[in-house]
């Protein structure tokens, strides 16, 4: 079952007496910070001023848990951003993803996406660690969202809404098919509605493909 499937459901994974009792709970002080993958790793959420996530393991400066605000999964955040407080109730199962490079990949398509621009499982692996420039479709308009939760957007970032002219990065494509991970130009990573960009996406490779 998919990562954000297991977030929303009802009943969580319990951890050991002992890693519970270490887990420590946090609240963003930053204006919005990136839940990610792995450290350093793929976006994956935002979290913002005034959310609160748990602590339950660490590295390289990031702290891996539970994510709450409109995020609601499990992932690593800079613990920069971060100062001891607030209250989260769930727990994450097993330990957080430290992996890079085409395992990082993997790891993304086995729990989130179900393409990366840089990578095709059994294909070929490009890497690059950006995004691919891509335009929404002439005569749509888009907005950008902080979170996407497999099924719902949430937390609206655009209030003005995106047209063709808007310069986009995109990195991954969710499995639903129904969201896609993008970078516009001068801003933020985000998550887009799919169906405002071309069927084609252009990938690493300098070829394009449909989903």
């Amino acid at each position: 079952m998919r990562l954000w499937l297991r977030a929303a459901a009802s009943v969580a994974v319990c951890l050991t007496v002992a890693q519970y009792v270490s887990a420590q709970t946090y609240t963003v002080t930053a204006t919005d910070v990136y839940v990610r993958a792995a450290p350093g790793g793929f976006m994956i959420g935002t979290l913002y001023n005034g959310d609160h996530c748990r602590k339950q393991q660490s590295n390289s400066g990031y702290n891996w848990g539970y994510a709450g605000g409109t995020c609601l999964r499990c992932g690593w955040v800079d613990a920069g951003s971060l100062t001891p407080g607030g209250t989260v109730n769930r727990v994450c199962g097993g330990s957080g993803s430290t992996a890079t490079g085409q395992a990082a990949r993997d790891f993304l398509l086995a729990n989130w996406a179900r393409r990366v621009n840089d990578y095709i499982p059994g294909v070929f692996y490009v890497g690059g660690d950006s995004g691919s420039r891509t335009h929404i479709v002439s005569g749509l308009s888009a907005h950008l969202y902080g979170n996407y939760d497999g099924v719902s957007f949430h937390h609206q970032i655009t209030t003005t809404p995106l047209n063709s002219s808007a310069n986009l990065d995109w990195r991954w494509i969710s499995d639903s098919d129904e969201a896609v991970v993008v970078k516009l130009e001068n801003g933020p990573w985000a998550f887009m509605r799919r169906d405002k960009l071309p069927t084609n996406l252009p990938y690493k490779d300098g070829n394009s493909r449909p989903d």
